[in-house]
């Protein structure tokens, strides 16, 4: 995935994280180069019938070269990375357009080993280009049919 869709994912996931626990239920939808898993929140899928659908994911990251790339995004975008070395999950509230092929982030959570808050946010973020064989579109596949 490439790092802007990666920054992307990390956000969203920080609004999934926001969540009730109760209503958790993480479908895994599969592994990135690095090792890392991504998930989405099944309890969370809210289709507006505009096609257009909303959810919440999460990636928990497995590889000191995951973080490294996390970090040097953040960088490139001018984004606090204090703590960032200790990254473990990232939350995101996520928002599709399945006739477009596009995503924002709406809201993400960023969390360290220890469970501590790294960032979060609740910002609509702009719209993207859902590029194939990322993790961007694994999800637009499953949640758009």
């Amino acid at each position: 995935m490439a790092n802007y869709g990666y920054l992307r994912v990390i956000g969203s996931i920080a609004l999934i994280a926001s969540a009730p626990a109760f209503a958790e239920n993480w479908i895994e939808v599969g592994r990135g180069e690095g090792g890392d898993t991504y998930y989405y929140d099944a309890a969370s899928v809210v289709k507006d019938g505009s096609d257009r659908v909303k959810y919440s994911g999460k990636v928990e990251f497995a590889s000191a070269a995951s973080i490294k790339n996390a970090i040097k995004l953040r960088r490139s975008l001018g984004l606090e990375t204090k703590g960032y070395s200790r990254l473990k999950l990232s939350f995101a509230l996520e928002e599709i357009d399945c006739k477009l092929r596009k995503v924002r982030n709406l809201s993400g959570m960023a969390v360290d080993r220890n469970g501590k808050v790294l960032d979060q946010h609740r910002a609509e973020g702009p719209w993207g280009d859902i590029r194939p064989g990322t993790a961007h579109d694994r999800f637009h596949n499953l949640l758009c049919r």
